[in-house]
């Protein structure tokens, strides 16, 4: 469970041999020391990025949404007049299965002040996702 705090920051994503990432605003055209898949492809992933308060840790995190089931739900439901952006709302994400059986699921909750510490938190700590991008 967790609540949406900051603007969405979009890009592009794959990893290296050595296991790190590599991102990009836009689109890769190289992928010098790319990490290659069990067909000889390098795996690049359009994410999403925001700073989340996340419930179960009591800490404000930077989540990356790699899973697009869950960008067409999120998306879904900043298009609808009822819900609207989901700075004002919660999330829960609950995965099940491994692999390539692993399904998510994603529900809203009803809109609900976020409670003014955690907003003066977020607001004096200056997280961004726009720092996956910083080196």
């Amino acid at each position: 469970k967790f609540r949406i705090m900051s603007p969405l920051t979009t890009g592009y994503e794959y990893w290296t041999e050595e296991n790190k990432p590599v991102r990009s605003r836009e689109p890769f055209t190289e992928t010098p020391n790319a990490k290659v898949n069990e067909d000889g492809k390098v795996n690049i992933n359009h994410f999403w990025a925001v700073v989340v308060y996340n419930y179960a840790t009591k800490s404000l995190q930077l989540l990356e949404i790699t899973q697009k089931g869950i960008q067409k739900y999120i998306l879904g439901l900043v298009n609808d007049e009822a819900w609207g952006k989901p700075q004002d709302y919660d999330l829960v994400v609950t995965r099940e299965g491994d692999g390539f059986n692993t399904k998510y699921s994603v529900a809203a909750s009803p809109h609900k002040d976020m409670p003014a510490d955690i907003i003066a938190e977020y607001e004096k700590s200056g997280m961004s996702a726009e720092s996956l991008f910083e080196d």
